[in-house]
């Protein structure tokens, strides 16, 4: 799929996770389920092909979607 397949929703946990919230953390500041925030990073894992969260961050970063100490 790739970086453009990737939705803002996905790219409001991405951004969280790279800020070192945890899922319950993130959940809580974006209202929603434990559940939909680990599909949202799942769902964005795949499409990046991301082994694990370091790895996606890491693809994010790598592709300008995020930038440290944004």
């Amino acid at each position: 799929m790739g970086i453009k397949a990737i939705k803002k929703k996905e790219m409001d946990v991405i951004e969280l996770i790279a800020n070192g919230f945890v899922s319950k953390e993130i959940a809580e500041k974006l209202g929603l389920s434990v559940v939909t925030v680990n599909q949202r990073r799942s769902r964005a894992m795949h499409k990046l092909a991301a082994n694990n969260s370091s790895h996606l961050i890491s693809i994010c970063y790598n592709n300008n979607l995020l930038m440290i100490g944004k």
